[in-house]
């Protein structure tokens, strides 16, 4: 329920048309002067001095798209209201609950070229946006407006400096934001986040809880099979956890990706993946080779090449090889050259292999358990 409705005049000089939005910091209203302007009135009815820093920093921003503020006001009865341009869109949330597979990758380059063009100016100017999300991205005529300044924040100049508590969304959120620290690449990485959720319709990390979408932002590795295999090394960098692996700017990410989509051949059919759904009865047509084209047929071979080095190097890895090379060199070998009951010494031999394989187990689960305990720590810290 919101706290005004239509016909209310809460703000000297405005008149609200009807309710728009709400979230953790107001209530969003479609408004309209005294004069007839349209404007968008938000009510800031929790954390006010939060919302209005990152409001003040971005009070005299211009910039196509970014959404204008215009103004602060106090109403009637002292409550803070902040009037910003109206924007005439879906927000890009509605648009992919619209659209739960995802968009094309041409009209996702072309949006992250204008929101990238908006996040450099912010950076050029000290401010880092926080909270890029699609609720917070208006669409008009095919043109990105980015809008919710509530939690920007002008970056400290010096590195040593206290940073505020963590904030943001979690999905959304760097790693290192998770930490209190912050900067031009902690929203580099939630832009890549968002690339990522308009061309699949899922985000890279999921999650049932904001604790466990926080620990996988820490600790785990994005699966980029969702997306072109042209594009997965791109998003891989953008995703590192370590800030400085990451494209240096909004721009350059964009930059890259826009390219990497204008000459990848046909991403909607021979790149981009496609997961068939089997049904009970019906066959599945899978694409011919185009024409002219060969197949590799060095591929199986050094994928099988591969998985089998991958194989003999976790088994020179296991502890039990070196015991079960000792057992047989100094009690085996001998046993079996002087003795004709072979039975005992074989017993002997697979018991330590088998003892090998249950420790190198059990190392590997204590290793995890101990790491998923040290990031917990990190984050209550």
């Amino acid at each position: 329920m919101y706290r005004f409705q239509s016909g209310d005049r809460p703000l000297p000089g405005f008149k609200i048309e009807r309710p728009v939005d709400r979230g953790g910091f107001g209530e969003v209203y479609c408004g309209v002067t005294d004069q007839g302007k349209q404007v968008a009135l938000k009510w800031l009815w929790r954390h006010s001095p939060v919302e209005l820093r990152g409001v003040r920093e971005c009070l005299n921003f211009r910039h196509p798209h970014l959404v204008g503020i215009h103004d602060i006001r106090r109403g009637s009865q002292g409550e803070i209201w902040v009037v910003m341009e109206w924007v005439e869109g879906l927000d890009l949330a509605s648009l992919l609950r619209d659209n739960p597979q995802g968009l094309s990758p041409e009209r996702v380059a072309q949006w992250l070229g204008q929101l990238a063009g908006a996040l450099d100016y912010l950076h050029q100017r000290g401010v880092i946006h926080r909270d890029l999300k699609p609720g917070n991205l208006l669409l008009e005529d095919e043109r990105i407006k980015l809008g919710d300044f509530g939690l920007a924040k002008q970056i400290w100049p010096d590195p040593d400096a206290p940073h505020s508590e963590c904030v943001g969304t979690v999905h959304y959120m760097a790693p290192e934001v998770a930490r209190g620290q912050y900067g031009p690449a902690s929203d580099v990485y939630s832009l890549a986040v968002l690339a990522y959720e308009l061309l699949t319709g899922q985000v890279p990390f999921p999650g049932e809880t904001p604790a466990e979408v926080l620990m996988k932002h820490l600790t785990e590795t994005p699966r980029l099979e969702h997306v072109s295999t042209a594009l997965q090394p791109l998003f891989g960098r953008a995703l590192a956890k370590d800030p400085v692996l990451r494209p240096t700017t909004a721009g350059q990410f964009a930059h890259e990706f826009q390219r990497l989509v204008a000459t990848t051949d046909d991403p909607h059919v021979n790149s981009w993946t496609v997961r068939p759904v089997v049904m009970p009865g019906v066959s599945v047509v899978r694409p011919t080779p185009k024409a002219g084209l060969k197949p590799d047929r060095r591929s199986p071979n050094r994928s099988d090449r591969g998985r089998g080095l991958q194989f003999w190097d976790e088994v020179w890895r296991n502890p039990a090889i070196p015991i079960c090379l000792l057992v047989t060199a100094v009690f085996l070998i001998p046993l079996l050259w002087s003795h004709t009951a072979r039975v005992t010494p074989l017993v002997i031999w697979g018991i330590v292999a088998a003892l090998g394989f249950w420790l190198q187990s059990r190392l590997r689960r204590l290793v995890r358990r101990t790491q998923r305990r040290g990031a917990a720590l990190r984050l209550v810290k």
